[in-house]
């Protein structure tokens, strides 16, 4: 209940997991059917493509662009991306990603969920906390978006393994209702709560890392060198 008040949402669209990994695997095995077609973003969790390959699921890469011209050296080919989704069942999006920082605007996603009411959406948000926008506000109006959200790196405790998935209560009901009865342990549970109650720690975590993140990056511009920094923990 307080996770679900940190993020701005009611208990009805979050499911609890053990990690981000686990939120992964049990989506892929829910939706799971024969001749399942998916697409993803590259530079992404390789996890994503070990289950596609484990339950031979066709998959569709859809690559970012280099050029020195563009903002933060990546942009992604959405072109191909537009190309790709009259194609597939599943599309999934890490962002921020290793290398992306500028793919959507929320109004612009909220079209194709509109768009593409028959197509699910699975928008990996592990690497949120850092000054990337979340599409978490897109989940009470649209049913096909699902969004991942961990403890890993948005608190730095990534040994405590602790995954949520977050949805549209309605899109979200099986999810909860085959959930095991035991994701977390005690100890888990207890540590997400003490934070939970002491969220200006959190903001002082993440201000810390932005803060020298940006130092570092400015520092290596001065000396001439290209910089992406996609607003994660790291350029």
């Amino acid at each position: 209940s307080k996770y679900a008040k940190y993020l701005g949402v009611s208990l009805n669209n979050i499911c609890v997991f053990n990690g981000g990994d686990a939120v992964i695997r049990e989506f892929i095995l829910f939706n799971f059917k024969k001749n399942l077609k998916v697409g993803i973003n590259d530079y992404n969790y390789q996890m994503y493509n070990v289950y596609f390959r484990l339950l031979n699921i066709k998959s569709y890469k859809v690559k970012y662009i280099f050029s020195k011209t563009f903002f933060n050296l990546f942009e992604f080919n959405k072109k191909k991306f537009y190309e790709l989704l009259p194609k597939i069942d599943i599309f999934f999006l890490t962002f921020p990603n290793q290398i992306s920082s500028e793919d959507f605007t929320l109004v612009e996603f909220d079209r194709i969920l509109k768009k593409y009411k028959n197509k699910k959406f699975f928008i990996d948000e592990s690497y949120h906390g850092f000054g990337h926008q979340t599409f978490v506000k897109l989940v009470k109006k649209n049913k096909n978006i699902f969004i991942l959200r961990s403890i890993t790196k948005t608190l730095g405790l990534a040994p405590h393994r602790i995954g949520f998935l977050i949805g549209n209560k309605v899109s979200l009901k099986k999810y909860k209702n085959f959930q095991t009865p035991y994701q977390l342990s005690i100890f888990s549970g207890k540590l997400l709560d003490f934070f939970m109650k002491n969220t200006d720690l959190i903001k002082k975590y993440q201000s810390e890392v932005v803060n020298s993140r940006d130092i570092i990056e400015n520092k290596l511009k001065k000396k001439g060198y290209l910089i992406n920094n996609p607003r994660s923990n790291f350029i």
